[in-house]
């Protein structure tokens, strides 16, 4: 990001996902958030189709919990994998990030309504 700014983050977040991170420290929550991306797309296992790093939105549920929303190729892939949810574990510490997904299979659960803009 520091090469890049704007254009890097532009190219790999949505907008939805750089609204959230408003006044905290932008650069510790868009590293783990891209662990997150990172991790779902290992889930996903696009190999030669590749796919968007924007296919992947992070989204934080009322509970707090962190899941994703996918669009175009990352959705594709996941109802061919039978995929009906992919929440994610995401750590930042000293400098460092790191995320776990968990992909669910079979009947999709109920949608879980994420947090209003306000209180994140």
């Amino acid at each position: 990001m520091a090469e890049f700014g704007d254009r890097y983050k532009r190219r790999v977040f949505t907008a939805n996902e750089l609204a959230l991170c408003g006044d905290v420290d932008t650069g510790a929550v868009l590293a783990g958030w891209f662990a997150a991306k990172e991790a779902a797309i290992k889930v996903l296992r696009p190999g030669a189709r590749g796919l968007d790093w924007r296919s992947i939105e992070v989204r934080r549920e009322l509970t707090g919990k962190l899941t994703v929303q996918l669009s175009g190729t990352a959705s594709e892939l996941a109802r061919e994998a039978g995929i009906t949810r992919i929440e994610v574990s995401v750590s930042c510490s000293a400098g460092r990030a790191m995320a776990v997904a968990l992909a669910s299979h079979g009947e999709s659960p109920p949608a879980s309504r994420t947090m209003p803009e306000s209180e994140r």
